[in-house]
């Protein structure tokens, strides 16, 4: 065999060789991404982009994917995902069976649904345990700035949103049914009341279960699991929130992840619960005065 022929040879066993290590890689990539832990945090970011996405577009079949995404997440035995599967599956599924007056409540749309999250998985040690994210972290003088930085930028798009707006959105409402109540009364317990409320119990939905399974499954990429979170929040203001329509989703979604940063900095949820609680008086405050 002439040295032209072996040279041939070789590269064609070297070009094989390089081929066979491609091929094994790359199926080591998938095995890795199909493998229970990957493929089940995939599935929870597809699960929350597709709740984002059929909010604003009005896209159905919601409650198949999330009853769906739960029995695979039971079927696994992921423990750690459970509680964020139960709780969407609260939200999107049981959430259509209450009677109407009950979601006439302030924040009962995320109340309920946590409770209800609570009452099926503290009971279980495995469960239990998954709920570390319910602390109060550490706020330093770095964190207790921003967090007052956040607050008080919100509140300024806010007023500024409602005095442009011709539509408040299901906002508009709470005024006129509160028009009987005493003004010092809202002022001092029913503005404060639901300030609290409803910052509590969006912050335990977004920045507690929603953002800590995301970040526990995406440990590498927090910028992910903040746009997600972030996504979902304003996915879930679209139609009727404070703001509303697209320039309240981008608004709204720029706000989640000033608190999913003030989340993920103090390591706990008090910082952007204190930053939710200062945007909502003023909501609160500037719906009151609109309707007088």
């Amino acid at each position: 065999m002439s040295f032209r022929a072996h040279a041939l040879c070789a590269i064609s066993v070297r070009k094989r060789w390089i081929s066979g290590k491609i091929s094994e890689m790359a199926r080591n990539k998938l095995d890795l991404f199909f493998s229970s832990a990957s493929a089940l945090g995939w599935a929870l970011a597809i699960l929350l982009a597709y709740i984002s996405l059929g909010a604003a577009l009005g896209i159905g079949g919601l409650g198949w994917l999330v009853a769906g995404f739960l029995g695979w997440v039971a079927f696994k035995k992921a423990w750690d995902l459970f509680p964020v599967a139960l709780l969407l599956f609260f939200l999107y599924v049981v959430g259509g069976w209450l009677p109407a007056p009950i979601w006439r409540f302030p924040s009962a749309g995320f109340l309920i649904p946590f409770a209800l999250t609570c009452v099926c998985c503290l009971p279980f040690a495995h469960l239990r345990s998954h709920f570390r994210w319910f602390r109060r972290g550490q706020i330093d003088q770095v964190t207790l700035a921003l967090l007052v930085l956040t607050g008080l930028l919100t509140a300024l798009v806010m007023v500024l949103w409602a005095l442009w707006t011709d539509y408040l959105g299901l906002a508009s409402s709470m005024p006129s049914s509160a028009r009987s109540l005493p003004r010092w009364f809202l002022l001092l317990i029913g503005i404060p009341g639901f300030a609290l409320m409803n910052a509590f119990a969006e912050e335990v939905v977004y920045r507690g279960l929603i953002q800590e399974a995301l970040h526990a499954r995406f440990p590498r990429k927090l910028a992910f699991a903040l746009v997600l979170q972030a996504s979902a929040f304003a996915a879930a203001h679209f139609q009727g929130g404070f703001p509303t329509g697209w320039m309240g989703y981008f608004m709204t979604f720029s706000y989640a992840l000033a608190l999913g940063l003030l989340r993920w900095r103090s390591a706990g949820l008090l910082a952007p619960f204190l930053a939710h609680v200062m945007a909502d008086l003023v909501i609160g405050v500037t719906l009151l005065l609109l309707s007088s």
